[in-house]
C-alpha cells in the first residue's frame, strides 16, 4: 500500500483500516480510524488482527468517513500534479 486510493477508498465508505507501517500514509493512520502493523512481521500482523475488535464501532466508522473528508479529491488531485511538476522539472 504505497498510494491513497485503497486508504481513502475505505474512509469513504467509513471503514477503518488495517495498513502496514509503510509509504507515506503514516499520518492518516491514527488511534481512532487504522490498526497498523510491521509489514514483514507475522506476528505483528496477528496482533493487528486481533486488536481489529476495537475498531468494529460507529464512532470508528465516523471518524474514518470524517478522514475522508479530510483529504478531497481535489486535494489529493492538487498534490498529485504538484509532486508530478517537481518530478519532469
Amino acid at each position: 500500500m504505497l498510494n491513497s486510493g485503497s486508504l481513502f477508498a475505505a474512509f469513504t465508505f467509513g471503514r477503518p483500516v488495517l495498513a502496514p507501517k509503510l509509504g507515506c500514509l503514516s499520518g492518516y493512520l491514527t488511534d481512532d480510524v487504522a490498526i497498523t502493523y510491521e509489514a514483514q512481521d507475522i506476528d505483528d500482523l496477528a496482533r493487528a488482527i486481533l486488536e481489529s475488535r476495537r475498531l468494529k464501532n460507529m464512532d470508528a466508522r465516523t471518524a474514518a468517513y470524517e478522514k475522508a473528508l479530510e483529504y478531497s479529491p481535489d486535494m489529493m488531485a492538487a498534490d498529485f500534479a504538484s509532486m508530478v511538476k517537481r518530478l519532469v522539472a
